[in-house]
């Protein structure tokens, strides 16, 4: 039951990221660190024929410590791919990333599942923009550098473990893939 709440994760309360951690019961209390936290991210722009785990791994660590890729759109027919990665809660979110993909330099843009609030002025988690000591009610919101464009829906899921359920397209590839149908 433990290893599903965590896989689940992120969890929020009243719009408030809940850290959570797997406990043995032997820690000491000083010593628990409750640090960051991982989300699903959908990364767009990324050309459908370079699109692998070695370049989520790649991307992954350059918005935060890459944990997962999401294999099940065998077809690499969505518009994104899809990456769990860990990002430190003291620093700001990212936005996105440029990357050097086939010789060209293009912007990667990110969206973040189950994404709770957060700050649209500076982009920290664990604190809205009405409780933000550093935001200047006379610029827009429109005009910040973050806002509700960073949010993605997550997934559909068969287990609630994160991984889609795979779709008609992907199984009927999947299987003639594997030379039956």
């Amino acid at each position: 039951m433990t290893a599903r709440v965590i896989e689940q994760s992120p969890w929020s309360f009243d719009n408030y990221l809940l850290l959570l951690r797997e406990l043995s019961g032997l820690e000491q209390p000083r010593d628990l660190c409750f640090a960051s936290v991982d989300f699903w991210i959908k990364i767009y722009n990324i050309p459908f024929v370079k699109r692998s785990r070695a370049l989520a791994n790649i991307v992954g660590n350059k918005l935060g410590q890459f944990l997962d890729y999401d294999q099940s759109d065998v077809c690499g027919w969505t518009k994104y791919m899809r990456v769990r990665v860990l990002f430190k809660v003291d620093k700001p979110l990212p936005r996105g990333t440029v990357m050097k993909i086939g010789g060209e330099r293009i912007w990667v843009d990110i969206k973040i599942e189950r994404l709770p609030g957060f700050c649209y002025a500076i982009g920290c988690l664990g604190h809205v923009l009405r409780e933000c000591s550093a935001y200047d009610e006379e610029v827009p919101e429109s005009e910040l550098p973050y806002g509700t464009w960073l949010r993605a829906s997550p997934m559909k899921t068969r287990n609630g473990g994160g991984k889609p359920e795979k779709d008609i397209e992907n199984k009927l590839f999947h299987d003639l893939r594997e030379g039956g149908a």
